[in-house]
């Protein structure tokens, strides 16, 4: 089984990251209560933090290296598609250029942080018309409906990374 590339507001890289890190945590709060031992009490998620390392080959590695910078600054937060893991809504917080090993070869690192502030929005619709770049895994994240669920339901579906912009697809 081939997994998800890694895909950010549409745009998919063209290889998945040399290193993929990612940090979840929760906010612990710990009081020493003297001889009694410690209390120990849950506050909460912290915002999930994606980090990687990258190489771009070919002649164009720079231009594609521009094109992950203007991503970078486009405002707001979208779904970020890793692979092995259900998507996100994440910030895209960094690009770094690490390197230029040679004119062919761009090295780099990112940084991802999730959007805790976004819901998937409730079905009020039967179907869902696929914007350009979308994979079924964003249709998935956005409408709270399993993959499995949108391959039943869109035999057309041949590769769920894959969808056609404007087909109507059917949530339900």
């Amino acid at each position: 089984m081939k997994t998800a590339t890694m895909r950010y507001r549409g745009k998919e890289w063209p290889h998945n990251p040399q290193s993929l890190k990612i940090t979840s945590q929760k906010a612990v709060e710990e009081r020493r209560l003297g001889l009694a031992g410690a209390l120990v009490r849950e506050l909460g998620k912290h915002a999930r933090i994606v980090t990687g390392t990258g190489v771009i080959m070919g002649a164009d590695c720079v231009e594609r290296y521009i094109s992950l910078c203007e991503l970078k600054n486009q405002p707001g937060s979208a779904v970020l598609t890793l692979p092995g893991i259900p998507p996100f809504y994440a910030f895209f917080k960094s690009l770094e250029l690490i390197c230029v090993d040679s004119p062919d070869t761009v090295k780099y690192s990112f940084e991802f942080v999730e959007d805790l502030g976004v819901q998937a929005p409730a079905i009020k619709k039967e179907y869902y018309t696929v914007a350009e770049g979308e994979s079924l895994w964003d249709i998935s994240h956005r409408f709270s409906v399993p993959v499995e669920t949108l391959l039943r339901l869109n035999p057309w579906v041949r590769r769920p990374d894959e969808l056609e912009e404007g087909r109507e697809a059917r949530l339900c």
